[in-house]
């Protein structure tokens, strides 16, 4: 992508869970900031009209601008704009970028070279666009290197000025994730004339300090930072713009994109041509018929990190109030299904479905359309680490659709021909029908044995079971999904003291993650009182991820029980987020976890001691057959 050099003018001197209901929209604030810049410590000059151009101005309505291809030489121009685009907003440090509006530049940005018929029109083109926010910068055509300025240099009038440059601690984007930091420091360790070269595509190239001098006044040279003006009437930034506009589309992938090729920790395990996404991405979305097709182009995109918290939510402006998100508005069918032996199979029915339809029936089709035929639209659509969480979260969209619809669903019955019923769209995204029908959040399933469900249990629940589950022959306990109290909890299987997994936030300081380095963190969980003595088995399967996986890879380090199902989702680290223009928020693992021996975790999740599966004749009877297996490991029955 680039080199970092030295010129030879100068000599040298917290945790975010994600469930399967988040990942259809999380109701945070989101775009309250949408991609302001991040806090910084460094002095900036006082503002000096005229702002910078591509600052925010007066909203004029969104613009509807029809679809049309992006190709040959106007998507290698793009291409090379989304590459000095993210290099300068993310590392060269002077005070204009700061202060830039950097949706409005991705915005007119894409628009503005698109046209261009050379690389000396698409360099004039770029240093137009950039230079104002990085007066340093130099864009030349490739085999034509031009020298930097002497403003880069130390002030002649021999006074010592700080060296600033970006550090990025995964990446802050403002969206409330409090793990994550970017920041300009004041680093007399770097070098004070540390140049990024690079070609950018399109025949062009660049050349880009990522250190500079900076005195009280500011980044040298001084400039007119004005910062970017807030849109009218409180509207989240991110809203002002419009999906119908391809100008918005193209620049939400350039911000994606870029976002991702600088900070996303795990390319060098999924293996991912990124470049080669970014020219399909722009593609799609130029040619999006409508604010869906750019919503499916975005999915698309995403799925290429395969990673299980990715994905892309799409919010609302409201008359009155925040936004929302869009899966809100949503209806789901009364039911719920699972892949069982390579078929989909009704696994629960809301009393609302009527009799037709029950546990056990095979599902052949819905609105007419094959259920492998869904299946082929929504899995290029969704971010998965594992086949088992693609294929469960692509399966969770055959239940959605336009609030109060009616769907027809052909069913297979165990004895007869294939009858289609009409059923109403009616349940909220917040409702949930659990895939097994399960006991009590706490219960005795068996003498002497215990079960918790750690999706359901409330901490106060848990508490008051303590004494029961000390004493208990064995306790079983049920992690197919999120947990919902803190694994603190572990602390009551264990006479020493727990340690998980390491957390390794990636430090950034130069573009396309060169040299990039880990700080990392840890949990520490202390035994507890009372211990739980008997046998311990955890249940689990791809539901499983995150927080979750958490809990296990601790449970199979310290070999605090036996792990009975599936293997989990293989997704683990805390969540990051962005907002770009027309409403779109995409959700993306900003940190790496490994496994305690520094091996991969990421793609492979905690495997099972002793693997247990569902079976269509085992719903139909209304058993848990994982549950079922669980019990004779705790009693010593198994087979």
């Amino acid at each position: 992508m680039g080199k970092i050099h030295a010129l030879d003018l100068v000599p040298r001197k917290v945790f975010l869970r994600v469930s399967l209901a988040a990942r259809l929209g999380l109701p945070f604030v989101l775009l309250a900031c949408g991609n302001a810049p991040p806090p910084e410590p460094m002095p900036v000059p006082r503002p000096v009209p005229p702002a910078l151009p591509g600052a925010a101005k007066t909203m004029a309505a969104p613009r509807v601008d029809p679809s049309r291809p992006l190709e040959g030489r106007a998507l290698e121009n793009v291409v090379a704009f989304t590459q000095l685009y993210n290099d300068v907003r993310f590392f060269h440090p002077s005070d204009e970028a700061l202060r830039a509006d950097w949706n409005a530049i991705a915005v007119d940005g894409a628009k503005r070279v698109e046209g261009a018929t050379s690389a000396e029109e698409l360099a004039q083109i770029l240093g137009e666009i950039f230079t104002p926010v990085a007066p340093t910068l130099r864009v030349f055509p490739t085999g034509l290197r031009q020298d930097l300025p002497e403003a880069i240099l130390p002030p002649k009038d021999g006074s010592k000025p700080k060296i600033v440059a970006w550090r990025h601690d995964g990446v802050d984007l403002r969206m409330g994730v409090p793990v994550y930091r970017s920041e300009r420091v004041n680093d007399a360790d770097r070098l004070p004339s540390e140049v990024y070269e690079a070609e950018l595509g399109g025949g062009v190239s660049c050349r880009m300090p990522i250190t500079l001098y900076a005195d009280d006044r500011g980044t040298l040279p001084h400039g007119n930072a004005a910062p970017s003006e807030p849109p009218p009437g409180g509207i989240p930034p991110t809203l002002v713009y419009s999906l119908r506009d391809r100008e918005t589309r193209l620049a939400d992938i350039t911000i994606a994109w870029g976002v991702l090729q600088h900070f996303y920790p795990y390319f060098d395990i999924v293996g991912t041509d990124w470049p080669a996404v970014l020219r399909k991405s722009l593609s799609e979305a130029a040619t999006a018929l409508d604010e869906q097709g750019m919503v499916a182009a975005m999915e698309r995109m995403i799925a290429k990190l395969h990673d299980g918290h990715g994905h892309v939510v799409r919010m609302l402006k409201q008359p009155e109030g925040p936004p929302i998100p869009e899966a809100s508005t949503r209806g789901f069918l009364p039911l719920e299904f699972a892949w069982v032996e390579g078929q989909l199979v009704v696994t629960n029915v809301h009393p609302s479905a009527g009799a037709e339809v029950r546990p056990g029936d095979i599902v052949l089709a819905i609105d007419n359309k094959p259920v492998d035929a869904w299946m082929a639209v929504f899995e290029p659509r969704t971010s998965a680490a594992t086949p088992g969480w693609r294929r469960r979260v692509a399966t969770t969209q055959l239940r959605a659709g336009k609030k109060g619809e009616v769907a027809t669903v052909t069913l297979k019955h165990p004895i007869g021909e294939p009858v289609t019923v009409r059923l109403e769209r009616s349940l909220g995204w917040t409702d949930r029908l659990p895939q097994e029908k399960k006991p009590e959040p706490v219960a005795e399933v068996a003498p002497g044995v215990s079960y918790v469900d750690l999706e359901r249990v409330k901490p106060e629940q848990f508490d008051a079971a303590l004494p029961t589950l000390a004493k208990a022959r064995g306790v079983i306990f049920d992690l197919r999904g999120d947990p919902k109290i803190e694994p603190e909890k572990l602390g009551h299987l264990s006479s020493t003291k727990l340690v998980g997994p390491e957390w390794k936030v990636p430090r950034v300081v130069r573009p396309n993650r060169e040299g990039m380095t880990f700080e990392v963190e840890r949990w520490f969980v202390e035994p507890k009182a009372p211990r739980i003595r008997g046998r311990v088995v955890f249940l689990t399967d791809e539901r499983a991820m995150s927080q979750a996986e958490t809990w296990l890879s601790m449970v199979d380090h310290d070999k605090l029980g036996k792990i009975v199902g599936a293997s989990t989702a293989g997704t683990n680290g805390n969540v990051n987020s962005f907002a770009v223009p027309g409403g779109l928020v995409i959700h993306w693992t900003g940190m790496r976890v490994d496994r305690y021996d520094g091996s991969r975790f990421h793609g492979v999740g905690v495997r099972p001691n002793i693997p247990a599966t569902r079976t269509v004749k085992g719903i139909r009877e209304g058993r848990d057959e994982v549950l079922e297996v669980g019990i004779e490991v705790v009693t010593g029955t198994s087979k």
